[in-house]
């Protein structure tokens, strides 16, 4: 039998005034999420936490039916270094980087309004200058998002002391507060208090001031870990990966699995993926994975509007398409979820309640008809964890 999961990162979020008083999910047309939901049974993704599945990695991880120790030892800058095939060979640690703009010793904004390319540019090649590659390398991902290698001269645990996600700092915090405070965290902290010094008298910025605009004065480490090639704990099935995530590409490759492309799935188009390599993977895999990640990296997905017409987009442009695949390769079951809440009146990730609805071969139909935060509530799974899901669909026990 055939397992799919489609997992959308931060679909979920809260009723909104401008929604009248609906989520975006509620509030969007989203027919293929509604006819699983009516052929399967709905509920709740369990909250996440700060321990187990409270990370991204860790939660697409724990949906693969990964046990905890091995979905906990990941990290994202890694899994993206190896999704976008950077060499990492001769470096001790991998870092996620994001562009900040600070005032002083305080946080100003996580995100310095629009990137231009051009000015991205300048800002890395400042930064380069100051260090020769072989000690420190500058890799940007696009947007104001930068992969830093470093090499570290120390020994290096698996998961190094590093600072907390930007989109876990609050406007106005003081940023020394949220850096590495033990030794091993020392080489971070000194790039990051490096950058500022750089990119604070840079003419890129002082442009962006004259201009109205938030400076991006300063470079925040996060998200690091040693690189990987390979997990000791392998996939229990034969799996592919469909996703043009940097981080679940990654993951793909550690775990010797394939990984085919979504082309921007939440916009308007037609289908987001190569339907005949699709229906090859179907073929050939017993485990399809889609994860169709947020349109900006830590900004979510916009305004309300914005939001509501991505997740049709992805109702129409991926999810449609997908069951048609799988149809003709039954018996099979599928999997929908969010794997979290992004608030759209922050732009941030929070807990919120984030649906799954579960439909496919021997699975009864509960009552419920539609696959948003309020119409699960009623659904016969109750509350389940990622891991729960992967047992329903394979049957085979949670790790």
């Amino acid at each position: 039998m055939k397992c799919a999961i489609v997992l959308y990162e931060g679909a979920a979020d809260f009723a909104l005034e401008n929604l009248q008083g609906r989520t975006p999910l509620e509030a969007a047309r989203c027919p293929n999420a509604a006819h699983l939901a009516a052929l399967g049974q709905t509920g709740l993704l369990a909250p996440v936490g700060s321990g187990f599945e409270a990370r991204t990695e860790v939660r697409i991880a724990a949906f693969l039916g990964l046990p905890p120790k091995t979905a906990t030892a990941l990290e994202r800058a890694p899994l993206e270094a190896a999704g976008l095939g950077v060499d990492t060979a001769g470096y001790d640690l991998v870092c996620r980087a994001n562009f900040l703009t600070a005032d002083g010793p305080n946080l100003v904004a996580t995100r310095p309004g629009p990137a231009r390319p051009e000015e991205i540019d300048a800002l890395l090649q400042a930064l380069q200058a100051n260090w020769p590659e072989a000690a420190v390398k500058f890799v940007p991902l696009g947007d104001w998002s930068v992969l830093v290698l470093v090499k570290t001269l120390q020994t290096v645990q698996h998961r190094p002391a590093q600072a907390e996600p930007p989109f876990l700092l609050e406007i106005g915090c003081r940023l020394d507060e949220f850096m590495p405070a033990d030794e091993a965290g020392a080489p971070l902290n000194e790039i990051m208090a490096r950058s500022r010094e750089i990119l604070g008298r840079h003419e890129v910025n002082a442009v962006r001031v004259d201009l109205g605009e938030d400076p991006a004065n300063m470079l925040w480490l996060w998200g690091a870990g040693r690189p990987q090639s390979r997990l000791t704990e392998p996939v229990r099935l034969r799996g592919c990966i469909i996703s043009q995530s940097p981080l679940a590409r990654g993951l793909a490759q550690l775990c010797g699995m394939p990984a085919l492309g979504l082309h921007e799935p939440w916009r308007d188009g037609p289908v987001a993926f190569k339907v005949a390599d699709a229906v090859a993977a179907a073929r050939e895999h017993d485990l399809l994975f889609v994860y169709a990640p947020a349109p900006r990296d830590l900004a979510g997905y916009g305004s309300a509007g914005e939001k509501v017409r991505a997740l049709e987009a992805l109702d129409h442009r991926v999810l449609g398409p997908f069951i048609e695949v799988l149809e003709a390769e039954r018996p099979f079951r599928i999997a929908l979820a969010s794997d979290g809440a992004i608030a759209t009146e922050t732009g941030q990730p929070a807990a919120g309640d984030c649906p799954v609805a579960i439909a496919g071969e021997a699975v009864e139909p509960d009552t419920t008809t539609r696959w948003d935060e309020k119409a699960v509530l009623d659904g016969t799974l109750g509350t389940v964890s990622p891991g729960d899901v992967w047992a329903r669909l394979t049957g085979l026990r949670a790790p």
